[in-house]
């Protein structure tokens, strides 16, 4: 909220509590040739389905690997009892399920699991440590393993996802998830179900990106981003889902890691915890304190940023029916920078809170319901100084109750209903302050200063169908979201649809509306913000995913997104605000104008081959079209018009002591608006260009990354080093053009040269 592996750590992943869910079938039908399992792997929290997962048939009869979703289908299965089992290559599997097939009639199932992760070694292999984002149309899921090991990551859940298909960064310094061409606060942060106000380190607010996630690899069991199209249970944001489950405790003895990498100074401890009936739960907590502390020497400025974040979990099954899980987040950042040419200074401090509790309850085989209760506090105190007069303040407390209660039911083997309601009641505190000027624009800024408390609550009901039909699944849904703000209700009808033909191709497609809350710093700014209803994003999604041979795997999906009544602040007319967020600026803006559209049209595309596991080859590619109208009535590129972008990996994994990967990584350049060098050499400061807004591109982006790990183990402990090399042939990419007064022009502000990384990690 400021301004401007998988080194093999050898670990059990325990598969528990599978079950098939089968409907009963009419007995007098006649028998008829053998028919298809047609099944999906699902997680117990989250309910959502579970990539990469090997199925196996009757022991080694046949072998399935689910899709993103969780997907998998064996065709020509004789009648009669079968047997399935779970696995992930080199963990340990789950407990046999047995399944009836009955003649002429496709059996749908879904199994159940709940993962749980030890540090205990064992001696085994993993999943390739460096491992390329998961290729998948939807949503992409890892581990938390692999975000600590992911080459060009930083061991940062967010800076990983940004990696994958259909995800753009917006800079080195960051990790904004831009999804799509939407903005930089278009995606949720979802911790346990339980939603983050904001999901970094200084951070803008309510954006999901910022300096380094809130969140330690360390303590993520895994994480999901939902690109596609997500589900109507999921409200308030218009582009994307980031879904993160924490670690599930280790329930055999006491265990725990340390870590000392580029994102700080990181410890774990997790174990068993009694509960009744003989069964047993488990807790974990965290700590992570950055290094940073020391002086950033960065042109004529000195930085000195600090971080401190806290996580725990508790998980105790109450009895065979109820699930109790809590969760705990204490996060705190502080910033101080000063500008020795200027003689100012900004300082700052922000605190964010969160405690949820959720009971999940299986009633039976075919009824599921989901309880929870969150608050959140963020408390933020910004200041700059300059030349001993504040002109800048902004200090506001945003609190936020939130209770969910959800129901699924399995009507027939091939009919769910999702159906559930929310309740967000916010609090808000306002103090914002901020000096009038002339802008870049030459368009004179008026002061803000305001003082606003609010207290709205919100409403929303939603309720989903699943039907699977042969082959097909459709699932459509609608959302009803009341706003406490305007007193007006807001629709946001969605359906998915996938089709696959056979084991190894599946088609997809979605259409929806989509509804993105105005941050409350806007609102707060001014006053008659309060107005402005919730910006409407209409987005289609068609693809394709194949698996066409061994090892082998690629996806191309297109997108065309439509945004309507996206703010612009009259102080800048020609900028949609869509492109906010993503850098360390001032969020306080003026009165706001509604009237601001975005057209976004692109294709995806992610290809990998697996050779002989070994050696994995990924490949992703992204063309992009992101135009804004603006309050001077054009249409132009937007901030984050990245046309093309393309990303390669190698990862070799052979060893289970060694493994290696490289990641090269490029990205047209982004539009930029040049300055007017005759106006600012008259004005003595930068003024832009009017005439070229976003007209002319910077440098087009391209670094090249290297990485290599060891791994050093004992009977009860793992010792991981790892090295990386980002920018590894030092290009100078330009992050963006400042209007220099001594140099009297411009100058180049750019983005990491040649980056050394190195760091170790001790599980025991």
């Amino acid at each position: 909220m400021f301004r401007g592996a998988h080194g093999f750590i050898l670990v059990v992943l325990t598969l528990v509590s599978g079950m098939a869910r089968a409907g009963a079938v009419d007995p007098r039908l006649p028998a008829a040739a053998p028919t298809r399992i047609v099944g999906r792997v699902i997680d117990a929290k989250t309910r959502a389905g579970i990539g990469s997962v090997q199925v196996r048939l009757d022991g080694i009869t046949a072998v399935a690997t689910t899709t993103t979703d969780g997907a998998f289908e064996f065709e020509d299965v004789a009648p009669g009892r079968h047997e399935i089992i779970v696995f992930v290559d080199g963990f340990a599997a789950c407990d046999p399920v047995v399944v009836t097939v009955r003649p002429a009639i496709d059996l749908h199932m879904e199994v159940e699991y709940s993962l749980q992760m030890t540090t205990e070694v064992r001696g085994t292999g993993s999943a390739p440590p460096a491992s390329p984002p998961t290729v998948s149309l939807g949503p992409a899921e890892l581990t938390g393993q692999q975000v600590a090991s992911a080459i060009g990551g930083l061991g940062d859940v967010a800076r990983v996802m940004q990696l994958r298909p259909g995800v753009a960064p917006s800079q080195d310094n960051r990790n904004d998830l831009l999804v799509r061409g939407g903005g930089a606060w278009e995606t949720s942060v979802r911790v346990d179900g339980f939603e983050l106000p904001t999901g970094s380190h200084f951070a803008w607010p309510g954006s999901s990106g910022g300096g380094i996630s809130l969140i330690p690899s360390g303590s993520i069991q895994n994480a999901s981003l939902d690109t596609g199209g997500f589900s109507v249970a999921f409200g308030e944001r218009a582009s994307g889902v980031m879904d993160v489950q924490t670690r599930t405790g280790a329930r055999d003895a006491v265990r725990g890691r340390i870590e000392l990498t580029a994102g700080g100074i990181y410890g774990l401890a997790e174990g068993r915890l009694p509960a009744p009936d003989g069964q047993s739960g488990s807790w974990m907590v965290s700590a992570r304190r950055s290094i940073l502390e020391m002086a950033v020497s960065r042109g004529d400025s000195r930085a000195a940023p600090s971080y401190v974040d806290l996580v725990g979990n508790l998980d105790v099954p109450l009895s065979p029916v109820h699930r109790l899980h809590v969760l705990g987040f204490d996060s705190s950042d502080g910033l101080e920078v000063s500008w020795t040419l200027s003689a100012s200074a900004l300082t700052g401090k922000e605190t964010l809170r969160l405690g949820g509790v959720s009971l999940s309850s299986a009633w039976s085989d075919k009824t599921r319901t989901d309880v929870s209760v969150s608050w959140a506090s963020n408390t933020t105190s910004l200041s700059e100084v300059q030349q001993t007069a504040t002109s800048f303040v902004n200090a506001s407390l945003e609190r936020f109750l939130r209770v969910r209660g959800e129901i699924r039911r399995t009507i027939t083997p091939h009919v769910v209903v999702l159906a559930g309601a929310t309740l967000k009641r916010s609090d808000v505190n306002f103090n914002l302050q901020d000096g009038s000027y002339r802008n870049e624009w030459n368009i004179w800024v008026p002061a803000i200063k305001a003082s606003w408390r609010d207290t709205v609550s919100d409403t929303a009901g939603y309720a989903e169908v699943n039907w699977m039909f042969g082959p097909a699944e459709l699932t459509v849904g609608a959302r009803a979201d009341h706003s406490g703000r305007t007193d007006r209700w807001y629709a946001s009808p969605r359906t998915h649809l996938q089709v696959r033909l056979g084991s190894r191709w599946r088609l997809t497609g979605g259409w929806g509306e989509y509804r993105q809350d105005i941050p409350d710093v806007w609102l707060g700014s001014n006053v008659a913000n309060r107005s402005l209803d919730p910006v409407r994003c209409v987005t289609m999604t068609s693809g394709v995913e194949g698996a066409p041979w061994q090892g082998g795997s690629f996806t191309v999906e297109g997108f065309r997104k439509r945004y309507t009544g996206y703010p612009i602040d009259p102080s800048v007319p020609s900028r949609v605000l869509v492109s906010a967020g993503a850098d360390f600026e001032s969020p306080l803006v003026g009165i706001l104008a509604p009237s601001g559209r975005v057209n976004a049209d692109g294709v995806d595309t992610s290809f990998s081959q697996d050779f002989r596991g070994a050696l994995t080859l990924a490949l992703g590619y992204s063309y992009w079209d992101v135009r804004e109208f603006n309050l001077l009535q054009q249409w132009i590129r937007a901030d984050y018009d990245i046309r093309h972008q393309a990303r390669v990996w190698l990862v070799w994994h052979k060893s289970r002591r060694w493994s290696a990967s490289a990641l090269w990584r490029y990205a047209a350049g982004r539009p930029y608006t040049p300055y007017d060098v005759t106006a600012s050499l008259i004005a003595g400061t930068g003024r832009f260009d009017r005439s070229k807004t976003n007209a002319v591109t910077y440098p087009a982006y391209h670094r090249l990354d290297l990485r290599a790990e060891r791994v050093f183990t004992t009977r009860r402990s793992a010792v991981t080093l790892f090295v990386e090399v980002d920018n590894v042939y030092n290009r100078n990419n330009v992050y963006m053009y400042e209007w220099s007064k001594a140099l009297r022009g411009v100058q180049p502000i750019l983005q990491w040269g040649l980056t050394p990384i190195g760091g170790v990690r001790i599980d025991f």
